[in-house]
């Protein structure tokens, strides 16, 4: 199969070097091209970018950030391979990752959600949180599909099939909007547990109480748009996938009770927010995890 790698960047000279690189490095001729979409970057992501010597390696540059969605939305526009790969700017994807992907895909199959793991810091609760999130993501997507339930794809990495999605609005959790979009299109969305990306977990409460509160805030804007309730904020689904994972070690328990604090403190203020009306779609920079 086919395909392109989509990767939407703002301030990326730490990381974009290293995931291009990656990228070549774990793929072979099915690999058509490198989309990169700099949006309004003040470093040296793009002379990073156009460093690289490898033809397949194309960047669009935006003057001005515009948001996700509009590099999202350009990426979609010129891809011209059957099937697009949507990676973040800062995570490094594992060999034969993308093929993990794509080998799910069938006349039913729409979309297909990567894994995520996290990088280990050294920083004990911050390590546990991360683990425990995506430990999560993990095991809902898994029963979602046994299940035959809606499937969140995750933002981190995700491959979609051309034609499904053309185009999507200025909007906050983009991820999860392709998602019901390919289900309202009459497509299923799968989960590749073996497309696996590595990643950098915030490792403070300001970082990572940034981060949360923007993934909320799409959440909720999404349930008011799509009349549609998010796993990750249904108690129902949330809870007996909790315990499953909950370990009876008290220092585990302890940083348990603590992540839960502080997820309430950056759920109360994504509800502020969103009753103001007035949010801006522009992810807030999380300088913490761009430490690959």
């Amino acid at each position: 199969m086919e395909f392109t790698v989509g990767i939407c960047a703002y301030n990326e000279e730490s990381n974009i070097g290293k995931v291009l690189d990656r990228i070549i490095e774990i793929s072979d001729e099915k690999l058509k091209e490198v989309i990169v979409v700099a949006s309004g970057c003040t470093d040296r992501t793009e002379e990073i970018v156009r460093s690289k010597k490898d033809s397949r390696i194309k960047l669009i540059s935006e003057e001005e950030r515009n948001g996700k969605p509009s590099a999202i939305n350009k990426i979609f526009k010129e891809f011209e391979t059957e099937y697009l790969v949507m990676l973040d700017a800062d995570v490094l994807p594992e060999r034969n990752c993308f093929e993990s992907l794509l080998k799910k895909f069938n006349g039913k199959v729409g979309a297909v959600s990567g894994k995520t793991l996290t990088v280990k810091s050294g920083n004990k609760f911050w390590d546990y949180v991360g683990d425990l999130r995506f430990r999560l993501f993990d095991r809902l997507a898994r029963e979602n599909v046994k299940k035959g339930k809606f499937v969140h794809i995750s933002g981190y990495i995700y491959a979609i099939k051309k034609g499904i999605v053309d185009k999507i609005p200025d909007i906050i959790n983009d991820d999860l909007f392709i998602g019901i979009r390919v289900k309202e299109e009459g497509y299923l969305n799968d989960y590749g547990e073996d497309g696996v990306v590595m990643i950098q977990h915030p490792l403070n409460v300001d970082d990572y109480v940034k981060q949360r509160k923007r993934v909320m805030l799409g959440h909720y804007q999404i349930e008011k748009l799509k009349k549609y309730k998010v796993p990750s904020n249904s108690v129902k689904e949330l809870i007996p996938a909790t315990l499953k994972e909950l370990s009876l070690n008290p220092v585990k328990l302890l940083y348990f009770l603590g992540f839960l604090g502080i997820d309430k403190y950056a759920d109360v203020l994504a509800k502020k927010e969103l009753k103001r009306g007035k949010f801006s779609t522009k992810w807030e920079y999380v300088e913490s995890s761009k430490k690959l």
